[in-house]
């Protein structure tokens, strides 16, 4: 077999095969070999059929399909392991292969080949990590939002207002289609509210305990909400019931029957104030050591083959299949409301695909070079956290379990873990830290 290999792009190699004739003539008897245990010849047994009524049955061609199916590979694996060739080989990314003529058999084959990844003196990068004040306004937001949350509804014998919680009768028409259409609805008209439409809060303030009122909406044109931009709806409502909170004062009295194990207004302040803090210095280090890491990757040298670019898209489109299926779309009515093509969406994703792999490329690199190991410890460690988010749910926390310990998850867990800690030693080492 003549064989040749060229450096056809940036860590990718061009490996040319030509099959000598003795090697095609093997090929086809190992794939007669095949296809003759498998199909059933009238007048013979199983497996007993000679090579020329199987050529006469299903073709020469399918001979040398299967042929190629057996000294493509073969030759493939050979050639990286003679060549030493540092390719990439997995599940998800393998060489590409285009044959380019069946007589003589010649065959072309991509291999990408493994990244490489120099992150300099990663170091010497320093990001300080930024303590936020925590405020009297923001602990007094919390305390407001405490009280309102603590305070109980209420009738209230007067029109509606913004901000009641309201029971009504709705029915709603888009031409002859109901649009909505439910009894004893609890609902709370707000200025920002847009369900069911935008503007539906309004018309209900200042209706009465009793009353029935129609109105009509016409959606902008260009309103935010496709599905129901330049639509008319006509509502009915009748108004059933008007509540109110009536918020008592803020002080030691109200703290004590509101707010379980804390005795006085001074004692919530102090603990709200930590609870703020505790999150807020939580925020500012995922801030800080995401910094870190835009750093490195800033002056990291990464080399790649573009098939790593490519399966990060193809993994990006499935997941926006995903989203659109939860909504009832499919990915092909996206791209026709968008008026768009599936490569057009693909090139938009391309600058995200590419700050993807990178990221991974420079955690994974930091995780090497950090020896920053993923114990089974760690891994039943998230496990076991994910199964107790579930709650007392003992069904759905044995489910969460089984799911999480798939093969194809458990893979992903530790990639997840990997990641984490890579994220933190970088942020750990930006702030100064040993």
């Amino acid at each position: 077999m003549k064989i040749s290999t060229e450096n056809s792009a940036e860590k990718e190699v061009k490996i040319t095969f030509e099959a000598e004739s003795v090697d095609t003539e093997k090929a086809l008897d190992r794939a007669y070999q095949r296809i003759v245990k498998r199909v059933e010849v009238p007048g013979f047994r199983k497996g007993k059929a000679p090579r020329s009524i199987i050529e006469n049955t299903y073709g020469q061609a399918a001979l040398m399909e299967e042929a190629i199916n057996i000294i493509v590979p073969e030759s493939v694996d050979k050639a990286i392991r003679d060549n030493n060739i540092d390719a990439i080989v997995n599940d998800h990314i393998a060489p590409q292969v285009e044959v380019t003529s069946r007589e003589p058999l010649k065959w072309v084959v991509t291999v990408p080949l493994r990244p490489s990844v120099d992150i300099g003196d990663y170091k010497s990068i320093r990001v300080p990590l930024e303590s936020p004040e925590i405020t009297d306004e923001q602990v007094n937001g919390v305390m407001e939002n405490l009280r309102y949350q603590t305070t109980p509804w209420e009738p209230a014998d007067r029109a509606a207002q913004m901000g009641d919680l309201l029971t009504i009768d709705v029915l709603g028409l888009e031409g002859k289609q109901t649009a909505l259409n439910q009894k004893d609805l609890q609902f709370s008209p707000t200025p920002d509210q847009k369900m069911p439409v935008p503007g539906f809060s309004d018309h209900l303030i200042g209706m009465t305990k009793g009353e029935m009122k129609e109105f009509v909406i016409t959606i902008a044109a260009n309103d935010e909400n496709t599905g129901i931009a330049g639509k008319t709806f006509n509502f009915k409502v009748t108004l059933k019931e008007v509540k109110e909170k009536k918020l008592p004062e803020i002080n030691d009295e109200w703290v004590k029957n509101s707010v379980e194990g804390i005795e006085n207004l001074d004692k919530l302040k102090e603990k709200i104030k930590e609870d703020i803090k505790e999150e807020a210095d939580s925020i500012a280090k995922a801030e800080q050591q995401e910094k870190a890491v835009k750093e490195v990757i800033k002056q990291a040298k990464i080399q790649y083959p573009t098939v790593l670019i490519e399966h990060e898209l193809e993994h990006m489109l499935v997941n926006q299949e995903q989203v659109l299926a939860q909504q009832s779309l499919t990915l092909d009515a996206y791209l026709q409301s968008a008026n768009k093509t599936q490569d057009q969406l693909k090139d938009e994703m391309r600058p995200v695909a590419l700050d993807r792999v990178m990221r991974a490329l420079v955690l994974s690199k930091i995780q090497q070079e950090e020896k920053l190991d993923v114990t089974q410890s760690d891994i039943d460690a998230e496990i076991a956290a994910s199964v107790a988010s579930q709650g007392s749910d003992p069904a759905a926390a044995n489910q969460m379990r089984q799911l999480l310990t798939k093969p194809e998850n458990l893979d992903s867990i530790e990639r997840i873990i990997a990641n984490r800690k890579s994220i933190q030693r970088i942020g750990a080492i930006a702030r100064g830290e040993n």
